[in-house]
């Protein structure tokens, strides 16, 4: 990390936070929360579908995000992301494109198939 630099490091993972965030922009039924600097960090819903369930979902297909109200219901509440908070997706240096374009894909065949998921 050090050889890449810690400004370009933190360039790349903002990089990868707005490829997230502007692809899932454009999937019906996704809600992205925030505005402004995130870094490499996107926090979304998938309308009807539990933050949890989206979490068991991408897990499933070896994506890792975390779920639920991230130690700050408050947060969660001024940002309006209802019952069960939201699933969160964070970059590191180590991520790559592809990490991005499988989780997008997989948000996508989620968010297409909702309307045949049995919800908890």
């Amino acid at each position: 990390m050090t050889s890449r630099g810690i400004r370009a490091v933190g360039e790349y993972e903002e990089y990868l936070g707005e490829r997230l965030k502007n692809g899932l922009l454009n999937i019906s039924g996704v809600t992205v929360y925030g505005a402004g600097y995130r870094g490499g960090t996107v926090l979304f819903n998938i309308g009807g579908i539990s933050s949890e369930r989206v979490g068991e979902m991408l897990d499933a297909e070896g994506i890792c995000v975390r779920c639920g109200y991230h130690c700050c219901p408050l947060g969660h509440r001024l940002l309006g992301t209802g019952k069960g908070g939201a699933v969160r997706a964070s970059f590191s240096a180590l991520n790559t494109v592809r990490d991005a374009d499988s989780l997008l894909r997989a948000v996508k065949n989620i968010a297409a198939e909702k309307h045949i998921i049995i919800h908890p």
